[in-house]
């Protein structure tokens, strides 16, 4: 099973970023960072943003594998295709669609809301 913190850690070791600098990019407390880390209750928007600072995809996230995708200094960014068990895939489908309700129902009441 994949562990998110080790692999949030280790890449930003790799990238030279502390995890400090990391969250002031993404504008979230290291705190809440390393609780939502430790109790596996991160969001999938968090991870996004993540992602996009370390230059990674994020379904690196959701992968056994530690292999990073290709990247050149310089040159349009080319990936690996990332391999990973079909459980996982359904998994991750899975989360993106509760998130995405989520933002619904919250879209709907901000609208709503904008009404009134």
């Amino acid at each position: 099973m994949y562990n998110l913190e080790l692999k949030i850690k280790d890449l930003a070791r790799q990238k030279e970023l502390s995890m400090r600098k990391i969250c002031q990019k993404i504008d979230m407390s290291e705190n809440g960072l390393a609780l939502g880390l430790r109790n596996n209750t991160i969001k999938l928007d968090t991870l996004s943003k993540i992602s996009e600072v370390l230059h990674i995809p994020i379904t690196y996230f959701f992968t056994d594998s530690t292999d990073l995708p290709t990247v050149e200094v310089g040159k349009v960014q080319e990936t690996k295709e990332l391999a990973y068990p079909d459980a996982e895939l359904v998994k991750y489908k899975k989360a993106l669609h509760r998130e995405r309700k989520r933002n619904d129902r919250l879209l709907a009441i901000i609208e709503q809301q904008a009404k009134h």
